[in-house]
């Protein structure tokens, strides 16, 4: 019986070996040849390099025809083609600012000023000046308290720079209108087309198309696609789902193009001169918030992830991943979001849906966002429910970490290994936390650290967490800050279960400690305290709120500071496994860890070295 060639070998060794093997195959004519020969070796290596190649081609080939295994961007975003989504462009930071222009001492008349759509700001960040435009037209009138200045409040500016494309309209079918940069911000973009060539004539807005209630051969929308080679194009109706434009017309495509997140955090504007006449050169420009919300184009992972979402949500909002996944598709800058039923809530809060957003480049969404976003979601959800933003709040997690190691299975120094524990932390902190659905589980770090290397015999990490909280001068406001685990100890403990930073309280430096309350098995009492000139500790309010050890929450309703500022507060938790819930999100805080190796003495003089063998324990 003929030997059975063998075809499930992709290895280009084994696909070699299995065609020498059929070839001397007992009884085969070729039984007897020399196939370590030049001549033969040769066949035998073309013979199986084609094979490979075919079954390497094969196997690419149907990895990239399926959105989840495609590798290859121009055919995952195909593939999201097929499900209604394109992929989200960069996305040009946005600040806000203050703009004061005192009139022309010659001029006496003007009552009011305008700023153009595209009034340009620069800002320089590590010696590299960057643009900053306006988007819309802003008019004010005079100030009437100084009667010479003319003040724009709260302008949003982006950064980037405008650039203007136009097209010539043909007869051909489906004829396309590529964007020539792949740095353009699409949220920015403006399509117009006039009736002739030189652009003269009324021109006509076409929005980008967003829903099909309503659309017929009269509407103006047009679509917008990545192309294969990673450019934008637009494409407008046939007359029968979209108006298409008439030929010998002109398309013109006006767009900012920006450096996205590179100028996220610019914080100081000056106004570019000679833009705006009848004012004077001094230009006061203050910052409101810096910039923000800049992003690079939507990656490979973030498309497979979001695309499927969008598809099932199919544009409408009804339930909490519909929300997600609308946000998402719609909304640049944005990393991660929650979205939960107001019936969770304690007590419910029925008829609500809330939601939490983080960016990408900081940590709070600033008002006009949050605005911008409940004003799409408007359009989208169901009747009778409220969507409300809330912030994420960021639990920060940080370690006293203790390592044996030997020395003998290794040639890195003890720094070395401490900067790849290092490495480990950050690389934990950016693939299983970091995000709302993050959970913190000890084993898996630990195990983790001891993987590293083979000279890593054990590791001791205690776990610390912490929350940055705003406290304010004002008596209507409360401040509280909500771990939502237990905390290390028993209610009824002499020492503190909560240490603080300093804060300012009647022009001293005070900080926060907690205690028991006589016979209360559920909460303990905050007290501030000053250290004296003596040394000593010295109490300065024995009223200032309550700790709840069994659920984390530190109440500090009773604080008052001399200046709004932020106070640290510091926690053990009763387990070393930390899970996040609705808005919050836990970070690892690399600055605040302390690494420390320890040469293993067992490991190196056996029992011998057990006499200076020193143990790390669980606490301090």
């Amino acid at each position: 019986m003929a030997q059975q060639f063998n075809t499930t070998e992709l290895d280009f060794d084994k696909i070699k070996g299995n065609l020498i093997s059929y070839f001397k195959r007992q009884g085969g004519q070729f039984r007897d040849y020399d196939f370590t020969g030049s001549g033969m070796d040769q066949l035998m290596d073309i013979l199986a390099y084609n094979t490979h190649y075919n079954a390497v081609n094969s196997h690419m080939a149907m990895n990239e025809s399926f959105l989840d295994s495609a590798q290859v961007r121009g055919n995952v975003v195909s593939r999201a083609k097929l499900l209604g989504y394109t992929p989200k462009s960069v996305t040009a930071p946005a600040a806000t600012v203050n703009v004061v222009f005192n009139r022309a001492a010659s001029d006496t008349s003007s009552r009011t000023l305008t700023l153009p759509a595209g009034t340009q700001f620069i800002s320089n960040i590590n010696d590299i000046t960057y643009s900053f435009e306006t988007m819309d037209a802003a008019t004010v009138e005079i100030d009437s308290g100084t009667g010479n200045t003319f003040t724009f409040r709260d302008l949003i500016i982006k950064q980037g720079t405008t650039k203007i494309e136009n097209y010539s309209v043909d007869n051909s079918y489906d004829q396309r209108f590529v964007i020539n940069s792949n740095k353009v911000d699409t949220s920015t973009l403006k399509v117009e087309v006039f009736p002739t060539l030189d652009g003269s004539g009324v021109s006509e807005i076409y929005e980008l198309f967003s829903d099909f209630p309503n659309v017929d051969g009269t509407s103006k929308i047009y679509f917008i696609d990545e192309n294969a080679d990673g450019s934008y194009e637009i494409r407008f109706g046939n007359g029968l789902f979209g108006k298409r434009p008439q030929a010998s017309g002109l398309v013109r495509l006006t767009y900012l193009v920006s450096d996205g997140a590179l100028t996220n955090g610019a914080k100081v504007f000056s106004f570019k001169s000679g833009q705006v006449t009848g004012v004077q050169s001094s230009v006061i420009v203050s910052t409101v918030s810096q910039a923000a919300s800049g992003s690079a184009a939507e990656g490979i992972d973030s498309i497979k992830y979001n695309a499927p979402l969008s598809f099932i949500a199919q544009e409408r909002a009804v339930t909490s991943d519909d929300y997600k996944s609308l946000i998402m598709k719609k909304f640049t800058g944005i990393e991660n979001v929650a979205a939960w039923g107001g019936e969770t809530e304690v007590p419910a809060q029925y008829g609500r849906i809330y939601l939490s957003v983080k960016p990408t480049a900081t940590e709070f969404l600033t008002s006009a966002q949050k605005d911008e976003i409940l004003a799409y979601l408007a359009k989208k959800k169901v009747v009778g429910l409220t969507p409300i933003i809330v912030d994420p709040e960021y639990t920060f997690i940080y370690f006293e970490i203790f390592y044996k190691y030997d020395p003998s299975a290794t040639s890195s120094s003890a720094g070395a290994l401490s900067a790849s524990v290092k490495q480990a932390l950050m690389s934990y902190n950016s693939t299983k936390l970091n995000n709302f659905a993050g959970v913190y589980r000890h084993s898996n770090l630990v195990s983790a650290i001891d993987a590293l290397s083979p000279a890593i015999l054990n590791t001791t990490a205690r776990v610390y967490t912490y929350k940055n909280v705003k406290v304010t001068s004002s008596a209507a406001d409360t401040t509280t800050a909500d771990f939502g685990f237990s905390l290390d100890g028993d209610v009824q403990q002499a020492s503190s279960m909560i240490a603080t930073s300093d804060i300012v309280v009647g022009g001293e430096n005070v900080r926060l400690a907690d205690e028991p309350i006589v016979g209360d098995t559920q909460k303990r009492r905050v007290y501030s305290f000053k250290i004296g000139a003596d040394g000593q500790v010295v109490r300065t309010n024995n009223k200032i709120g309550f700790v709840y050890p069994s659920t984390g929450l530190v109440d500090l309703a009773g604080l008052l500071n001399d200046n709004d500022q932020s106070v640290q507060i510091k926690v053990r938790p009763a387990s070393d496994d930390i899970i996040s819930e609705k808005k919050k999100i836990l970070q690892i805080d690399i600055d605040a860890t302390s690494i420390t190796g320890d040469i293993d003495n067992m490991s190196i003089a056996g029992s011998a070295g057990s006499s200076k063998y020193n143990t790390f324990t669980r606490d301090a």
